[in-house]
């Protein structure tokens, strides 16, 4: 390579291809990643409301249903018994309350982590 010479701009030009190559490396694979993560969330959801119409089926004789929530604060799902004639919540596994409290401990706990930081 004696006697080869670069100028600075052609080196910054070769340095912004390869970084917009690598860009875009990095951007399709996300995006392939993203398509799989949506596919398999989409077949999860598919196999969970199967299940729950399943359970449903067989708890119809009973004049009950089971229900799945999402806890907002949390993130979390848990399920409700619910009276299927009067609509009204039996139970709650694990309880809404107990979300609740623990989402809260959460937040707490984040305030004390940031205000030692």
């Amino acid at each position: 390579m004696e006697g080869t010479s670069f100028s600075a701009k052609t080196l910054h030009s070769i340095a912004l291809s390869y970084a917009n190559v690598q860009q875009s490396k990095d951007t399709k694979q996300l995006e392939t990643e993203s398509k799989a993560l949506e596919s398999s969330n989409e077949v999860i959801i598919a196999q969970l409301e199967k299940a729950v119409e399943e359970i449903n089926r067989k708890l119809a004789p009973t004049f009950v249903s089971v229900r799945f929530q999402l806890h907002e604060k949390s993130h979390t799902y848990f399920a409700q018994v619910v009276n299927a004639e009067t609509n009204e919540v039996i139970r709650e596994i694990p309880p809404e309350k107990l979300l609740d409290m623990h989402a809260e401990m959460e937040r707490l706990a984040g305030l004390v982590i940031d205000q030692k930081m």
